[in-house]
């Protein structure tokens, strides 16, 4: 898939996203500029403090955030991050060359939506552009479906039926009678089991909270209620009757496996980019020990004091570690989210 792909995926208009660059060397912030425009980037802007980019942000009105740690100014990277997210919940990307246990554990506080150590390849950068403007999207639906079930559950009115001591139907609110599919006159008297069956349901989601979920069927569709179900009593303490309660959390109930599968979506996706970046890092660690063996090997193969046996050997040691970089690079390929076909080719 080409970049202009991946950015259509996340941006239904023709715009493209804006990125804004906060880098204290003019020249590494050129060059990352360049390799922004190449793969059809807008550049918000670059600074080279956090004083800068905070004093300018709103009117730069950036997507994202490539942010290098070391900056000029009293704020380094790491806490002009912090109140960027904090303040305007925008993705940061840091873009460079600490790697150091401690400033890795600062940054991980940040939860920035990616980590790129310099010197970068063109293709991990796109990438991690690519995958932070994904996630942010992501984020920003996850807390709209959030927000909107919470406003709809302020806004719903629950049904309300009123039974005699007989478990009759006595009263029906207007709201009973639509979700129940049954007008007041019709039911008035008649006994409530009789005429509607709730059914217990367990919804094993770890993030729905609902106390005593039933389901019924009404008019061909099925509801999901909260039941909540309290006696009526006189004076005396003798009871006269009892009041059903149904909060319905059908579309609720709905948004909440919605919303469910779209985190374990994210979260795979997240894995994935992990489990990429570790075999990338291993491939070229790999990579420079092959280096390492097959100079050594070249060096005795071309020593004429080396014996037929001994030459014989030193080559097995050789084709071996061309095998060993023939894996190396499906570690690569894997680690950039490519993906390889081998051919044969008329040169």
């Amino acid at each position: 898939m080409s970049s202009a792909e991946h950015l259509d995926l996340l941006h239904e208009t023709d715009v493209p996203p804006r990125i804004l660059i906060v880098e204290d060397e003019n020249i590494v912030a050129l060059d990352i500029k360049m390799h922004l425009r190449k793969y059809g980037f807008q550049v918000a802007g670059i600074f080279s403090s956090g004083e800068e980019v905070l004093a300018h942000i709103e009117e730069s009105k950036p997507d994202l955030i490539l942010m290098d740690i070391k900056l000029q100014g009293t704020l380094d990277g790491l806490e002009t991050s912090r109140i960027i997210k904090e303040k305007y919940g925008l993705p940061v990307v840091f873009l460079t060359a600490f790697a150091d246990e401690a400033t890795l554990q600062r940054a991980k506080v940040m939860e920035p939506f990616g980590y790129i150590i310099k010197p970068f390849e063109e293709k991990e950068l796109r990438t991690a552009i690519v995958i932070g403007l994904y996630r942010h999207s992501m984020e920003k639906k996850l807390r709209y479906r959030e927000e909107l079930f919470s406003k709809t559950l302020r806004s719903i009115t629950d049904a309300v039926i009123v039974l005699d001591p007989k478990e009759r139907i006595e009263y029906m609110n207007p709201v009973a009678e639509s979700l129940l599919g049954q007008s007041l006159t019709k039911v008035q008297g008649k006994k409530f089991r009789d005429l509607f069956t709730l059914q217990p349901v367990v919804l094993k989601l770890p993030t729905l909270r609902y106390s005593n979920l039933h389901e019924f069927q009404s008019e061909g569709k099925i509801h999901e209620v909260e039941l909540n179900s309290s006696p009526l009593a006189n004076e005396k303490g003798e009871r006269t009757g009892t009041v059903i309660i149904l909060h319905e959390v059908t579309e609720q109930v709905a948004m909440e496996k919605a919303l469910h599968q779209s985190e374990l979506q994210l979260r795979q996706a997240q894995k994935m980019e992990a489990i990429g970046r570790l075999a990338g890092g291993i491939a070229h660690d790999f990579n420079n020990l092959l280096t390492i063996i097959l100079g050594y090997s070249r060096i005795l193969l071309e020593d004429p004091s080396v014996s037929t046996h001994v030459r014989t050997n030193i080559e097995g040691i050789q084709q071996a570690a061309f095998r060993s970089i023939h894996l190396t690079r499906q570690l690569l390929t894997f680690s950039r989210h490519q993906s390889s076909e081998y051919r044969t080719m008329n040169l």
